[in-house]
C-alpha cells in the first residue's frame, strides 16, 4: 500500500536525493534510490529498520557538508 506524503515532506526528500547524488558513488546512490522506493511503495517496518541500519555501510559515514547554495536551499525548503 502506497503512502500520501506531506508536500514539505517531499520537498526535502528531493533535496536530500539530490544532495546525495551529488557525493554518493552510482552504486551508493542506486541502493538509497531502491530502498527509498521500496519503503515508498509500502514495505514492511522491518525493511526500514534494516536500510536504516546498513545505510553508513553501503553510504559511507562522511559528514554532508553542504555548499552555501545547497544551505541557502535547505533554508528555503522550511516553512515561515
Amino acid at each position: 500500500m502506497s503512502m500520501a506524503y506531506h508536500p514539505f515532506a517531499m520537498r526535502v526528500g528531493a533535496a536530500l536525493l539530490t544532495w546525495l547524488d551529488r557525493r554518493l558513488a552510482p552504486d551508493a546512490m542506486a541502493w538509497v534510490r531502491e530502498r527509498c522506493r521500496a519503503l515508498a511503495a509500502g514495505a514492511p517496518d522491518k525493511d526500514l529498520f534494516l536500510a536504516f541500519s546498513a545505510a553508513s555501510r553501503r553510504t559511507g559515514k562522511a559528514e554532508l557538508e553542504l555548499t552555501a547554495p545547497e544551505l541557502t536551499e535547505a533554508s528555503g525548503l522550511r516553512d515561515g
